[in-house]
């Protein structure tokens, strides 16, 4: 396989691509990092998760799409010309390789990345390796070496069906969720008027969208390293979501010592259409291939006035060994 190199010198910023579907991250100690032009496919080596190892099997039975890798490459060379970076994208997904020489470095790739209302990718992604160390560098020299697996709903050949495995619906109410800022505390309130359904918090604020974190709890799930399949429907509302729209993500994170826990996993951003009812509706989320053992919450951007209500949920462990049903992890949210 060829890859495209991309070293010191960055590129616009792609405005065309409509990022929606997936990534996966795995990291790899004491690797020398990203490689020439003429080098082979992405090793993927080390220990991977499941998800990990089905994604793998994808990408390396599709075709090269240079068109795609331009595109691919424009949108994140502004986040990694100084670092360096190897990039190919096929049929359905692109591969990423760049190292991280601390844990700070790659907590600052993934927050502008894949973080906020307007992230530079609007995929999801999953973190592949099977344990992610306290510390990533710290002063020794040692580098840790990045592949990311990235894909676009308009790439995507495959799309989302109905979570696979044991599971089942869940119901958690947006009152169980709080502020993602402690500041934001009085910017909410709990609403239960005529017209917004009960358990339903509300952004009290005229002017200003404030964000929600609610988490979902599943004290009956499996641990270990297990492929979870998740899908949400979001209740949302407000006095014109054609005009302000909220958004939602589900993410997944795990304890990575004592700088807290880290993003390993995202539906990616999703935002209301609005095309049907201006004032209150559902935004459909999906995760698949996330981590069972890993703390699960919906994040919600919410304009003035607006309010997120009952999350209805399911959460499925899949039922797949390690590359069977390769496709089926790599799931696009649409836009």
């Amino acid at each position: 396989m060829k890859v495209l190199r991309t070293r010191s010198k960055a590129t616009a910023l792609s405005l065309t691509l409509g990022v929606t579907a997936a990534a996966m991250l795995v990291l790899q100690p004491n690797d020398p990092g990203p490689r020439g032009a003429s080098a082979e496919a992405p090793r993927l080596g080390g220990a991977l998760t499941q998800a990990g190892s089905a994604l793998r099997a994808v990408f390396d039975r599709e075709s090269p799409d240079p068109t795609w890798t331009a595109a691919a490459r424009d949108r994140l060379a502004p986040q990694l010309f100084a670092r360096g970076f190897d990039l190919e994208c096929r049929a359905s997904l692109c591969a990423l390789e760049t190292t991280f020489d601390t844990r700070e470095a790659l907590r600052e790739f993934l927050e502008a990345t894949f973080e906020g209302r307007e992230p530079i990718w609007r995929g999801s992604f999953a973190l592949a390796n099977a344990e992610l160390p306290p510390t990533l560098g710290a002063g020794r020299g040692v580098s840790y070496r990045a592949v990311i697996f990235l894909g676009d709903e308009r790439h995507c050949g495959v799309t989302v069906g109905r979570p696979r495995g044991a599971g089942s619906v869940r119901v958690t109410p947006a009152t169980d969720g709080a502020p993602s800022r402690a500041a934001d505390t009085r910017s909410w309130g709990v609403r239960s008027v005529a017209g917004i359904p009960e358990q339903t918090m509300q952004n009290l604020t005229a002017t200003q969208f404030r964000e929600l974190v609610v988490p979902l709890a599943a004290a009956d799930a499996p641990g270990g390293d297990g492929i979870a399949d998740l899908r949400a429907f979001v209740a949302v509302g407000g006095p014109d979501l054609a005009e302000r729209a909220p958004q939602c993500t589900l993410e997944q994170r795990v304890a990575a010592g004592p700088a807290g826990p880290i993003l390993v996993g995202s539906s990616g951003p999703r935002r209301y259409d609005a095309s049907y009812d201006t004032h209150a509706g559902t935004i459909e989320l999906a995760l698949a291939g996330g981590r069972l053992a890993a703390g699960t919450v919906v994040r919600c951007s919410v304009p003035p006035q607006g309010w997120v209500g009952k999350i209805v949920w399911h959460l499925a462990s899949a039922d797949t060994a390690p590359g069977a049903g390769a496709a089926e992890p790599y799931a696009a949210n649409g836009e």
